[in-house]
């Protein structure tokens, strides 16, 4: 069905050629997107329990200018026949007597028996059978037994600092039962500790859409490794030297673990009387790191939620597309994960070869 020359409902301007239009899910009445969203529902909202079915003819806006359209802007105007209805389903366009849709098939007449279903986040009322909300554009993937929109049980009250627990719940999503009781802590000054964090280091910040923070750990972690190197390059040189004696080849760590068990009392208290240092050291600080991951995560994630969580509230007073907001500036980042991952060997290649050629010059 073409819906341009008609006037919006709403605002009464005639729409054009290249509108964005959407469809009441309801009663098929056609509107301006922009002007769906200022009340949030249907202009014949009222007629629904009627059985309303909007069709051309019953068309009764009057707008706010007469505008000509040219048959430029409106090159299907022609295809717009007054005796026709509108299916409630599909959206095609049947004979004004016909009583089923000739595409989908469905009953006319009875869309107040129509079994319906909202949209989790704008709240518009849509088919059963529909993929995505014909409101907001979402996709309907999530009912309303969802326990990702059930917040998973928290009272949508609960205010956790400036916002809500509904807010925090819709940002971290499947995380929500994990990060909500970290975020209470945090609000009560005590400290969280993030498992994931520790063991992923930097890249758990890049996953959670933290670059900023994410890229600065993984420089100044590159860094510390590179003042490392001596000692490093000292506990690789005792465990070559024990392997060329040995002629036990080192091709992976399990290799290094049988040189070591494979050391007799003598060469066993040369060994760590070289290299219990640098080991040592080596280990301490990369605890340090994971350690420092760990303990920052949480409260650097719970600052950047309220951020975020602020700037949408700024920008957005559609509640609907409030909510596709914050659940969209919440979801994680694979991407960046892995571009974390290579990034991070490649900056320290880039170190070392730059080690190599200053030592080269001096």
């Amino acid at each position: 069905m073409n819906y341009y020359g008609l006037p919006c409902p709403v605002c009464g301007e005639i729409m054009k050629n290249g509108d964005d239009i959407v469809v009441c899910p309801e009663c098929a009445t056609p509107h301006h997107r922009e002007c769906w969203f200022k009340d949030g529902r249907c202009a014949n909202h009222a007629l629904h329990g009627d059985g309303f079915v909007w069709s051309a003819s019953k068309q009764k806006s009057e707008p706010k200018e007469t505008t000509e359209i040219s048959e430029n802007e409106n090159p299907q105007n022609d295809n717009i026949t007054p005796d026709s209805v509108l299916c409630h389903i599909c959206g095609s366009e049947n004979p004004a007597d016909a009583l089923h849709c000739g595409s989908c098939g469905a009953l006319f007449g009875e869309t107040a028996e129509e079994e319906k279903k909202d949209c989790p986040f704008c709240g518009a009322s849509n088919p059963v059978n529909a993929v995505r909300c014909s409101g907001c554009g979402n996709f309907l993937s999530h009912n309303a037994e969802s326990a990702f929109f059930k917040n998973i049980g928290i009272d949508e009250s609960e205010k956790i600092g400036d916002y809500s627990s509904a807010d925090y719940a819709l940002y971290t999503q499947l995380n929500a039962k994990r990060y909500l009781p970290k975020f209470r802590k945090i609000k009560e000054k005590k400290m969280t500790f993030n498992w994931a964090a520790f063991f992923l280091g930097p890249q758990w910040f890049l996953f959670r859409k933290m670059y900023k923070t994410g890229i600065i750990l993984m420089v100044v972690f590159a860094s510390i490794t590179m003042m490392c190197t001596p000692l490093s390059n000292r506990l690789f040189a005792v465990i070559e030297e024990l392997s060329v004696q040995m002629e036990i080849p080192i091709d992976s760590y399990s290799s290094i673990v049988r040189i070591i068990n494979s050391l007799s009392e003598a060469q066993a208290a040369d060994f760590w009387a070289t290299a219990a240092v640098p080991m040592i050291v080596l280990f301490a600080v990369s605890v340090a790191q994971a350690l420092l991951c760990a303990l920052l995560a949480d409260r650097l994630y719970f600052k950047k939620i309220n951020s975020d969580l602020k700037l949408i509230d700024e920008t957005v007073e559609n509640e609907g597309v409030r909510k596709i907001m914050i659940a969209r500036r919440g979801s994680a980042s694979f991407l960046a994960f892995i571009a974390g991952t290579l990034g991070q060997d490649a900056l320290l290649s880039l170190f070392i070869v730059s080690a190599d050629t200053l030592s080269s010059l001096f």
